[in-house]
């Protein structure tokens, strides 16, 4: 055999168009049809996805906006009780519900609680205005998840503590009180 005999013309198909060049094109096409559907305005919605699925820009940028940990009330907790002296670990991740502050030495978490997210009923919470089902029904299935967590930490031996947003300096203040009672005494009781 001589080597002219393994030799490719030069009409002959590469590798790259033979076996990859399909593929990327086929790719290719279904990711631009994808994402002509998803920017299109007839993209069907899923029943379940309440009827202002597509918010406008100013509301997804509201809700962006809206933190989940390290809020005003929460950062306020922590500051008044480090500064009575107390340290304690954040976002317990380890824990059921993440809990906001964690004291390992007393057995006790803390949440700190937004009075509208978690439906306080306190001034600050509300009923919003607009698609008031979703909202009602989100707001129960937020309630119904912090007594679950609540729970499964009691469970677990952890008492536990919700300070509301709307009480956090006098709710913190008590938390204080009945802390320094309790390493004064050296005993376990906090009252719920």
């Amino acid at each position: 055999m001589n080597a002219s005999t393994f030799q490719l013309s030069d009409d002959a198909p590469t590798r790259y168009e033979r076996y990859v060049a399909p593929v990327m094109e086929s790719f290719v096409e279904r990711t631009i049809r994808v994402a002509l559907l998803v920017m299109s305005d007839s993209v069907r919605r899923s029943p379940g996805l309440p009827a202002f699925a597509k918010p406008d820009a100013t509301r997804s940028r509201n809700m962006a906006a809206i933190r989940s940990s390290n809020t005003k009330p929460e950062r306020e907790v922590r500051s008044l009780l480090h500064a009575a002296g107390f340290r304690f670990r954040v976002h317990a991740r380890t824990l059921p519900g993440t809990p906001d502050i964690v004291l390992a030495r007393f057995r006790l978490v803390v949440f700190v609680h937004g009075c509208y997210w978690h439906g306080h009923g306190c001034r600050r919470d509300h009923t919003s205005s607009t698609n008031r089902p979703y909202w009602t029904e989100k707001l129960a299935r937020n309630q119904a998840r912090d007594r679950r967590r609540r729970r499964e930490l009691r469970t677990l031996g952890w008492r536990t503590r919700v300070i509301w947003e709307c009480s956090a300096r006098s709710s913190t203040d008590r938390l204080i009180r009945e802390l320094r009672r309790m390493s004064v005494d050296g005993g376990t009781r906090l009252s719920e």
